[in-house]
């Protein structure tokens, strides 16, 4: 969401939210738009996501999706894709090719998204929040004051998925309004950076060796 706040305000374009982008190429198709708008970078944004969810989807089916050095090399792509965009954003070298910028961000966030799909954690939101807002809030167990009764671990990292997202598209927000896209995707590459340090280090899931043994 970070990317989201810049890439809209730049392109009237999401990187991540493709229900937004299916939305605008519709009402840009009809003519009813108001003001300037282009839907190629809607189409542009659209395609790249796709394309790269597709890939790494099935990769990750293959490989499988758990494992830990598929997520560090999973993560390390988006890394790489992020700062070649903020290296580009930086220089001002993109010009008239700017597109570029939305192409690379909306990538990243396709394998990102097709990640955490597979991974087996349905709980956590990845580029959208109305049905995860509403599977919280219905939650049997989403009175239940405790946070450390396993029954409500589900209700936990839906709560706090959903905390990233609009707390990330606030702190986007508010960065591009003060410094710019430059920024904002600098938070963004900073952020994965520290998700691939953590999954480094972090002990793996006892089941997921089970399996691979």
């Amino acid at each position: 969401m970070h990317r989201d706040a810049s890439t809209y305000q730049i392109f009237q374009t999401f990187a991540s939210n493709q229900t937004g982008n299916v939305v605008l190429l519709a009402v840009g198709a009809a003519g009813i738009l108001d003001g300037p708008h282009s839907t190629l970078y809607n189409g542009i944004s659209l395609a790249g996501f796709l394309t790269c969810g597709l890939i790494f989807g099935h990769a990750g089916n293959h490989f499988g999706p758990r494992r830990r050095w598929w997520l560090l090399v999973n993560h390390a792509t988006q890394i790489i894709l992020i700062a070649v965009a903020l290296a580009l954003a930086w220089s001002r070298a993109l010009h008239s090719s700017h597109w570029v910028l939305l192409l690379l961000l909306a990538t990243a966030s396709g394998i990102q998204v097709a990640q955490a799909r597979t991974s087996g954690i349905q709980e956590l939101p990845t580029a959208m929040l109305s049905s995860p807002m509403i599977d919280f809030i219905v939650d049997k167990r989403f009175f239940t004051l405790s946070v450390h009764d396993p029954q409500v671990q589900a209700r936990n990292r839906r709560a706090m998925g959903i905390f990233a997202i609009v707390s990330g598209a606030f702190a986007g927000a508010f960065l591009h309004k003060a410094k710019g896209a430059e920024l904002t995707i600098l938070v963004a590459l900073v952020c994965k950076m520290a998700i691939l340090a953590a999954l480094w280090f972090v002990p793996g899931d006892q089941r997921d060796k089970e399996k691979d043994q």
